[in-house]
């Protein structure tokens, strides 16, 4: 639980600091409630408290196949892991189309509303699953 706790708290501390969208800008797909790095840290906690009893966690070192490799050893169900890697390259794609663009990483509030708003539940999900 410590782990978990530590986890959560500092990405806690990073939105509050690097988040560069919000009510007024739009949605920061990498910073952002329900963007890249909630899926990122869910991943990672994933990887660091279970690798120990589910080494394949640690196969491969991409988020993708983390997720798929979560979902094979029972960690998340097989279609959180599909919603979350839809989501995440969806999320990748655009942040880099954007990069090329020189258009920084925010994109209207309502663009990504339902990607984000599942993110965001997942990320509740896994603050409160004491089983995770």
């Amino acid at each position: 639980m410590r782990l978990k706790a530590e986890v959560i708290k500092m990405r806690e501390k990073m939105r509050a600091h690097l988040d560069t969208g919000g009510k007024e800008k739009g949605f920061d797909l990498k910073q952002g409630a329900g963007g890249i790095i909630d899926i990122e840290f869910m991943v990672q906690y994933l990887v660091l408290a279970w690798s120990c009893k589910y080494p394949e966690l640690m196969r491969f070192s991409d988020n993708v196949r983390q997720l798929e490799a979560a979902a094979l050893v029972g960690l998340i169900g097989a279609e959180q892991a599909e919603k979350m890697t839809d989501t995440y390259t969806l999320y990748r794609s655009l942040t880099h189309r954007l990069s090329l663009q020189q258009q920084g990483r925010v994109v209207q509030k309502d663009t990504l509303v339902d990607n984000q708003n599942l993110v965001s539940q997942y990320w509740e999900n896994f603050i409160h699953d004491d089983a995770i």
